[in-house]
């Protein structure tokens, strides 16, 4: 048995498929996608010279064949992986992939000043900040977009490393795909804003999760030579290698039967299932030296199907594991708890979105109920936006197994049946995990407590996170009630003060991005109403020290009725937000507000306006520890 596995015990590893030389093109599909001859040969040029500085494509040797050569006989699997976003997770740049204008372009900003510009198919970065911008640098001082990273909320862009031909350095500007702009690379993330910018190089950092069958390539000499099977998130991440599997149906009178060469994720045991997503949903490394060492230069070993903690390390915060120091990657060491805190709350459940992994093994319902990650998401029938499967959108995953629950919801969850206080996942898996800019839902499932949110840990509550307009002494007596939880000591100002108005303006900065995603939740705002959110969300839209906060609780009062052409900027000076924040208030003095919301708690006062005195020790006592929550 292995120490520290969620399970009892996993079966064997099962073998890798057999190797066969097999290679397939994506030139030809270009081509065809252009109109004329002339651009069909520049955008061929153009892709072939981004091909020429990306990762070697292709690992026929050790059994890969590409996605393409699934398509003849699965072509509606095909097609949904096709729409998917793990399909565009890294793409060369090409027009169709690049989302971002490019045209002369200058961005400024975190002291770095880029000239942007595109030739025909081709894209062009040059670091004015190196070179200037006079007359004298030339397009020999530009350097070429090589791929694009992410295709969803943001694109990340790498490009050629003047280090060695084939190694991709971050830019440091994203494209923010909804709002349409420019921004510092820093900014699109929640980081303390007096950390230092991490200059990345594609090679050893997103090649992890990224690509499918991804080889570093490190030489002697430290650079990399990385190759790929396919970049992205391809077939073969989830069924492994196909080559055996294609060179056996392709046979005359091939046995048909199950999955020949490969692995249906759908027939593994539920450990081997989920590891599946966790080779890449979960913080995790080499499980010894030797293999960190290894992976350097060959990959990760690990194939779908295969036993995933045979060699990997699944990092667990003390509070979780077995023993006393969290298991950790070798070449982590012993991480501390400070550092764990980028990932975990001090609970040990994660806080950060990609590591839902992590989540699901710590459940009851993984470890003594089967439950797996397709128990609620399907890959081929989902959306592409969280490709849940359809027939699951409702309590259905969990009345399988509770369905004593299902037939008096009442009693369980004491809230109307049809209600959103009586859905599973509103209670069991709330949104406290950050990423992307937004909440996201724990995939640890759990019961709600006050304790959890009350110091040292903090984490908010799934019932403060809906009703987001009472304190956690109304949340702790609710279930003493009816749950019979003895109700903690809840100490000033949680217990008189709304404790999502307190995490805005009190809390660090991974409490404040929640606090703010959830006051322009739906949810809670027809829970609790909403036209008192106004002036706390643009204190924090304006005045808030982190970007990230800024720009959600900006995005969230826009979104409040009667704020839709706020004028906004998250990133402009202060000044300027100073004045943005005026206009919001007077627009809100302007508006009715319901007199059951005039109340203490959430901080507005008998006549109608914002208790300034609170808000302002509210900031004054705010948790500026650092924050930096790795995606």
């Amino acid at each position: 048995m292995r120490t520290g596995s969620p399970m009892e015990e996993n079966p064997a590893p099962r073998p890798r498929a057999c190797v066969a030389a097999l290679a397939a093109a994506a030139v030809a599909l270009l081509l065809a996608a252009c109109g004329g001859r002339d651009d069909a040969g520049n955008a061929a040029a153009a892709y072939q010279a981004a091909l020429e500085r990306a990762p070697h494509l292709g690992r026929p040797d050790d059994g890969f064949v590409g996605s393409d050569a699934c398509q003849a006989c699965h072509e509606e699997q095909h097609a949904s992986w096709h729409d998917s976003y793990h399909r565009t997770m890294t793409q060369v740049a090409t027009p169709a992939s690049v989302k971002a204008p490019f045209d002369g372009i200058t961005l400024e900003g975190r002291g770095a000043r880029y000239l942007l510009r595109r030739d025909g198919d081709a894209f062009f970065v040059r670091d004015l900040a190196a070179v200037g911008d006079g007359a004298g640098p030339t397009e020999a001082a530009d350097r070429r977009v090589v791929m694009v990273t992410g295709s969803h909320h943001m694109q990340i862009y790498w490009i050629e490393s003047p280090a060695a031909p084939r190694e991709q350095a971050i830019f440091p500007f994203s494209y923010l795909l909804e709002a349409k702009r420019w921004i510092p690379r820093h900014d699109g993330f929640l980081s303390d804003p007096a950390s230092q910018q991490l200059d990345l190089i594609w090679n050893d950092s997103c090649i992890r999760c990224h690509a499918t069958g991804a080889m570093p390539g490190r030489g002697a000499d430290g650079h990399y030579e990385p190759r790929v099977a396919e970049l992205g998130i391809a077939c073969e991440a989830c069924h492994g290698p196909a080559a055996e599997h294609v060179r056996h149906h392709q046979q005359p009178g091939h046995a048909k039967g199950p999955a020949h060469g490969i692995v249906n994720p759908l027939q593994l045991p539920v450990v081997e299932q989920a590891q599946i997503c966790g080779q890449c949903h979960a913080l995790s490394g080499p499980s010894t030296p030797e293999l960190e060492e290894r992976w350097f230069v060959e990959g990760y070993p690990y194939r779908a199907g295969e036993d995933l903690w045979e060699t990997r390390l699944i990092v667990r915060h003390p509070a979780k594991a077995k023993r006393p120091a969290a298991r950790v990657p070798a070449r982590l060491g012993r991480i501390p708890v400070h550092l764990l805190d980028q990932y975990f709350w001090r609970d040990g459940m994660a806080r950060v979105s990609g590591k839902e992994y992590n989540g699901l093994i710590e459940s009851a319902c993984y470890q003594r109920g089967g439950m797996t990650c397709l128990s609620c998401h399907s890959m081929h029938e989902g959306k592409p936006d969280d490709q849940l499967a359809p027939d699951r959108l409702g309590d259905a995953s969990c009345l399988a197994c509770h369905a004593e629950i299902g037939e008096d919801v009442r009693a369980h969850t004491h809230h109307a049946p049809t209600s959103v206080g009586s859905r599973c996942l509103e209670c069991h898996m709330p949104h406290t995990s950050y990423g992307i800019r937004k909440a996201m839902r724990s995939h640890e499932v759990s019961s709600p407590s006050v304790q959890e949110s009350l110091p040292p840990v903090g984490r908010p509550n799934a019932c403060n996170l809906c009703h987001i307009d009472q304190t956690l002494a109304w949340t702790a007596g609710h279930l003493e009630a009816w749950y019979g939880r003895k109700a903690p000591e809840v100490p000033a100002p949680y217990d008189e003060r709304s404790a999502v108005l307190v995490w805005l303006l009190r809390g660090d900065a991974g409490q404040r991005a929640l606090a703010a995603w959830h006051m322009g939740w739906p949810t809670a705002r027809e829970t609790a109403g909403e036209d008192w959110l106004a002036p706390a969300l643009s204190i924090a839209a304006t005045s808030d020290p982190y970007s990230a906060v800024r720009f959600i609780a900006g995005r969230s009062l826009q979104r409040l009725p009667g704020f839709d052409g706020w004028a906004y900027d998250f990133l402009a000076p202060e000044p300027e937000r100073r004045e943005a924040m005026r206009t919001a208030y007077e627009r809100w003095l302007a508006r009715p507000l319901d007199a059951a919301r005039r109340l203490p708690r959430l901080g507005i006062g008998a006549d109608g306006k914002l208790d300034a005195a609170l808000v302002g020790r509210l900031q004054r006592e705010r948790d500026n520890t650092s924050v930096s929550l790795s995606e």
